[in-house]
């Protein structure tokens, strides 16, 4: 697949979600639900938000698709980030979750550092790899803070068959 199949796929999920959701989701208004949310030429929309905290800002590439949210962080090999890369060690609120956490943890455990550990592999040749951790996020919406502790993966390796944009 090219980028142009994965951005047109992309693109077609995002429409059928939205038509979902708006079929299954009662607010007052859309402003309800509205963040800031900004679509590059490559076809993935990204949402602004802050991780840590102090709260640093990212953008993360938004995927309802994946059960799984992570993130590039300091230091990242093969990353190619064009944004700030969320350096864990200046955050107050990160949390390695470590290999005693769950069953999964226990079973894929990077044992010198105590961590759960993540790695996966796409159809087109790309992938990431990591370890699992519990960070602050932050969306602000119009008029509102809303503040999170949110399962993330923290993303350590990655392999791109393009430029990674994004502090995804």
């Amino acid at each position: 697949t090219t980028i142009i199949d994965r951005a047109t796929q992309a693109h077609e999920r995002s429409i059928s979600r939205l038509s979902y959701l708006n079929a299954t989701t009662t607010v007052e208004t859309p402003d309800d639900i509205q963040g800031v949310i900004t679509m590059p030429p490559e076809g993935a929309f990204f949402v602004s938000m802050f991780i840590g905290q102090p709260g640093v800002q990212q953008f993360l590439v938004l995927d309802t698709c994946s059960s799984t949210t992570w993130v590039h962080y300091f230091p990242c090999i093969g990353c190619n980030s064009i944004h700030p890369i969320f350096n864990p060690s200046q955050s107050l609120t990160y949390y390695a979750l470590p290999c005693n956490h769950d069953p999964y943890c226990a079973a894929n455990c990077d044992y010198q550092r105590n961590w759960c550990t993540y790695s996966k592999s796409y159809m087109d040749g790309t992938s990431n790899s990591g370890n699992f951790a519990i960070e602050n996020f932050t969306f602000v919406i119009p008029n509102d803070l809303h503040r999170l502790y949110y399962n993330i993966v923290c993303t350590y390796v990655q392999t791109y068959m393009h430029v990674c944009a994004y502090a995804h």
